[in-house]
């Protein structure tokens, strides 16, 4: 993050809101709506900073955005590097990005107060913030 301090819109609890909702029903998709994207756009609509920026479109399928994360050293550097240290999940509010760990490897999404969203097949899939691994604060 460097010398960047991020600062949410006044209004972001209502960005939030509307960030959610546009992904609610929005499939999976490599490079357009995948976990590191959806959690990249609700950090944009509460802050306006775009994490994502560089990457858009730069990847279309697993292994690509897997050479993207391995180059950045794995997605806890790649996201510590964005938003700062990692903290515990019990300390993740509203808002903050989160990191699930699942059998199919680790997974951003967005703490929404108990349960935290996450991209799934079909739309937003929601695990208890108490599963998630780390949080990171926005």
């Amino acid at each position: 993050m460097g010398e960047d301090v991020l600062r949410r819109f006044p209004d972001w609890p209502q960005k939030l809101h509307e960030a959610v909702e546009a992904a609610r029903a929005r499939p999976f998709d490599w490079s357009k709506h995948d976990c590191a994207l959806f959690a990249a756009d609700v950090v944009l609509a509460i802050t306006g900073k775009d994490f994502a920026a560089h990457d858009r479109g730069n990847y279309d399928s697993d292994v690509a955005a897997l050479r993207l994360i391995h180059s950045r050293g794995g997605m806890v550097p790649m996201i510590t590097a964005m938003l700062g240290e990692p903290v515990s999940v019990l300390r993740a509010r509203r808002g903050d990005v989160v990191m699930y760990r699942s059998e199919l490897g680790p997974s951003l999404g967005i703490c929404l107060d108990s349960k935290c969203a996450f991209t799934g097949p079909t739309g937003l899939v929601f695990k208890p913030r108490k599963e998630c691994e780390l949080a990171w604060h926005v």
